[in-house]
């Protein structure tokens, strides 16, 4: 389960920590490494579930709110029948 990062940003979280360590000893001495990795996502969260039953073709398009610049968009023609 992802934690919330405080001070990051809202939505903001820690999705994973990856971490990987190597040591190699022979008989001239030793030699260590190692490396972590944190891997944060953003994400808005919906305040409560939508049900939406699309029964037509539609367009869809993901437009920013400051610019107006269109992110996304797309076309849905048939739902496959069950």
């Amino acid at each position: 389960m992802a934690k919330a990062l405080a001070g990051f940003g809202q939505g903001m979280r820690l999705s994973a920590i990856v971490q990987r360590t190597m040591i190699d000893v022979d008989d001239e001495g030793a030699e260590a490494a190692d490396a972590t990795a944190i891997l944060s996502t953003r994400a808005l969260e919906a305040d409560d579930a939508v049900h939406v039953v699309v029964d037509n073709p539609f367009i869809f398009a993901l437009r920013d709110r400051t610019t107006g610049l269109i992110l996304l968009a797309g076309y849905a023609g048939h739902a496959p029948k069950d």
